[in-house]
């Protein structure tokens, strides 16, 4: 079975609404201050589960943080906390469609369209 996902076409949910240009920024911000917060040789040294919780809690502090402040609800929260953990510990945006029993096949086409 092949998925076919064309970003610019899906009708966005409430909780989606927060994919822009500040999201990305935010994400960017997260993922950079991340990686100056892990020490990334340990990162093979522990179970995946605790990895990603440690992550996550990570993840947390640094959106407590004075510059990080940015109202989420608590879905908004959770996507941002998977997407940035598929980012450091998967292959992004791929990740869930190689989650998903039901696809066999994956393509990419461009950036926005897999």
């Amino acid at each position: 079975m092949t998925a076919e996902l064309n970003v610019e076409s899906l009708p966005l949910r409430r909780s989606e609404r927060l994919v822009t240009e500040e999201y990305f920024e935010l994400k960017t911000k997260i993922h950079s201050r991340l990686l100056d917060l892990l020490d990334l040789s340990l990162i093979d040294t522990l179970e995946r589960n605790a990895l990603r919780a440690e992550i996550k809690s990570v993840i947390g502090r640094i959106l407590r943080e004075d510059e990080m402040r940015v109202p989420l609800n608590l879905t908004e929260r959770e996507r941002l906390f998977e997407e940035i953990l598929d980012e450091v510990l998967g292959l992004g945006p791929l990740e869930p469609f190689l989650q998903d029993p039901t696809v066999s096949d994956i393509l990419a086409n461009t950036y926005d369209q897999i």
